[in-house]
């Protein structure tokens, strides 16, 4: 599959909708290339915000999470930052039906680019992702 790359700028914005209310434990990112990984990165439940809106602000804490100067680890073909909610967020990421995932930032000075996002948790109505939900490009 192809990759999600930013057009003029690292900032790099992802919004995921879902067809049924889940619950999300954590969100893994995939990058093929380092030079272009995410070095900051924003999960945000139940809501699709724009550029502009990252750009006034958003309050980390109840259901922003955000990950800086991530690790990844090679597994596969591709490295992955994985990024847990954390227990006080838990509920803000419960019963939602929309994610947006906000690269403000990359190693490269220029352009962002994911090779793959897998999201973690579990479907209102009993579906298991314990072993991920594949969002590709």
């Amino acid at each position: 599959g192809g990759r999600l790359l930013s057009d003029c700028d690292p900032e790099l914005l992802v919004h995921l909708s879902f067809t049924d209310q889940v619950t999300i434990a954590s969100v893994d990112i995939g990058i093929a290339d380092e030079d272009k990984a995410p070095s900051h990165v924003y999960v945000v439940a139940n809501s699709h915000l724009s550029f502009e809106d990252f750009e006034a602000g958003v309050d980390v804490g109840k259901g922003v999470v955000e990950a800086v100067t991530p690790k990844y680890v090679k597994q596969g073909k591709y490295q992955w930052m994985h990024i847990a909610i954390p227990r006080q967020s838990t509920r803000h990421f419960q019963a939602i039906s929309k994610l947006t995932v906000f690269c403000p930032e990359s190693n490269d000075e220029e352009y962002t680019e994911i090779a793959q996002i897998k999201v973690f948790g579990t479907a209102e109505k009993g579906l298991d992702w314990s072993n991920g939900f594949n969002c590709n490009s």
